[in-house]
């Protein structure tokens, strides 16, 4: 019994789950809406919108520096990265769940990973999207409509998200 116990503490504490995430619905943005009204401040200093984001294919990518699924996806979505031409007009974006740029960026550092991203000190951005779970992909058309979801039950390789936005 305390075997048991111990594992299943063990568990949750290296699951990607933030608080009593697991009794609340995960998605909030679904395929075929649009992606939701928001700003963000990336590490360049520049400021996107989703107005700005409109006329472009969009590849968002929440994360946790804590979680374990992003570590190995994030890898998979730098390649992705790496293949789009110089002009394409794709916006691969990654937003931090809940942590600054003083956590996010040894992360980046560490990953070798190139992807903009905008480190949010809270999850008022990730709420937009879902209640829980990390990694999540959204990737979204020209016209803003969401195409295509992941989490971490089904993440993507880098394939897969150029066969969805490059048609390759």
């Amino acid at each position: 019994m305390m075997k048991d116990t111990l594992a299943a503490c063990l568990l949750l504490l290296t699951s990607c789950f933030h608080d009593s995430e697991w009794t609340r619905n995960a998605e909030r943005v679904r395929v075929g809406e649009h992606l939701p009204e928001m700003e963000l401040l990336m590490e360049d200093s520049t400021w996107l919108t989703t107005k700005s984001l409109l006329g472009n294919w969009v590849v968002m990518v929440l994360f946790s520096v804590k979680c374990s699924d992003c570590r190995k996806e994030l890898p998979e979505v730098q390649r992705f990265y790496d293949m789009l031409p110089q002009d394409a007009s794709t916006k691969v974006v990654a937003v931090s769940r809940a942590e600054g740029r003083e956590l996010v960026a040894p992360f980046w550092q560490e990953l070798t990973l190139s992807i903009p991203y905008s480190a949010q000190t809270d999850d008022q951005i990730f709420r937009l999207f879902a209640d829980h779970t990390v990694p999540r992909i959204y990737i979204a058309n020209p016209q803003g409509i969401v195409v295509a979801t992941f989490d971490d039950t089904n993440m993507p390789s880098a394939g897969t998200l150029a066969s969805i936005v490059l048609g390759l």
